[in-house]
């Protein structure tokens, strides 16, 4: 879908032939939703709008350009509830848990959205990093074009840098190889894939420790435990 079609004619004065993260604003969007129910596998980007009802805008492969009512957060909080099996206290301990401590992005359900820089007002805008098809420089050294998967021909300018975008993607994809690989260890200890020699010496050789996970979120727990009881915690 081309996102100039979901601009007012305000918006598309203002845009001309790419969508402008840094320009754009609420009476630029064409399409506002008092109620929205999103289908994330075909959203490529999550943007904070600064207004009281309309609090975020979605950049999405189906819908175009789309302001709706609720946060960037409680969007993507309802992801993980949709099917809840993992906490989002989780989801940030399995972060750290690969020395991921800052701009931690929501992975969960084969979905990645990562946050960008935090702006100056206070906003946070999210990516599906793994929908990115293409980046280059901008004629702004603060700013990057962005083309996403399906969406050859209009890029959308966001405020940041090449490496910046490069680091977001790459620790969304270990989060994303985390959970693969520890679910297909659990998954051949709980099935008769156990009993070929070859899944085991395949498997063996997953960088990813399922017991040394647990054991690091065992001791946060604790540690989470004892600050609850105001207590120290002591290994």
């Amino acid at each position: 879908m081309d996102f100039t079609e979901s601009l007012t004619s305000m918006g598309k004065k203002a845009h001309l032939h790419s969508l402008d993260l840094s320009k754009l604003c609420l009476n630029h969007i064409k399409h506002h939703l008092t109620s929205y129910h999103p289908t994330y596998p075909s959203i490529y980007m999550i943007i904070a709008l600064k207004n009281a009802r309309f609090k975020a805008a979605i950049l999405d492969a189906n819908q175009g350009l789309i302001a709706v009512p609720q946060t960037p957060k409680q969007l993507l909080r309802k992801m993980v509830q949709q099917f809840e099996t993992m906490s989002q206290w989780e989801m940030r301990q399995i972060a750290l848990y690969k020395g991921i401590k800052e701009y931690i992005p929501y992975v969960y359900g084969g979905l990645s959205f990562s946050p960008l820089k935090t702006t100056a007002d206070g906003r946070q805008n999210w990516i599906a990093t793994p929908k990115i098809e293409g980046m280059q420089d901008h004629t702004n050294l603060h700013q990057i074009k962005v083309w996403f998967e399906g969406e050859p021909s209009v890029p959308v300018i966001i405020p940041t840098t090449q490496n910046f975008l490069f680091e977001r993607k790459k620790k969304a994809h270990i989060l994303q190889r985390v959970h693969e690989s520890v679910l297909e260890q659990r998954a051949m200890a709980f099935s008769t894939a156990f009993q070929d020699p070859y899944q085991r010496y395949k498997y063996s050789s997953f960088r990813e420790d399922p017991l040394a996970l647990d054991k690091f979120l065992t001791r946060a727990r604790m540690q989470l435990a004892f600050s609850y009881a105001e207590f120290d915690y002591t290994e």
